[in-house]
């Protein structure tokens, strides 16, 4: 389980922009 845990924190640090874009995106939906 060590190894898979290390595989995401490594893999965090690129998918926060994408989640955070898509975040935005939801919330400028909801707005409109």
């Amino acid at each position: 389980m060590d190894d898979v845990e290390k595989h995401y924190m490594s893999l965090v640090p690129r998918a926060v922009p994408i989640t955070s874009n898509l975040a935005m995106v939801m919330l400028r939906r909801l707005q409109v």
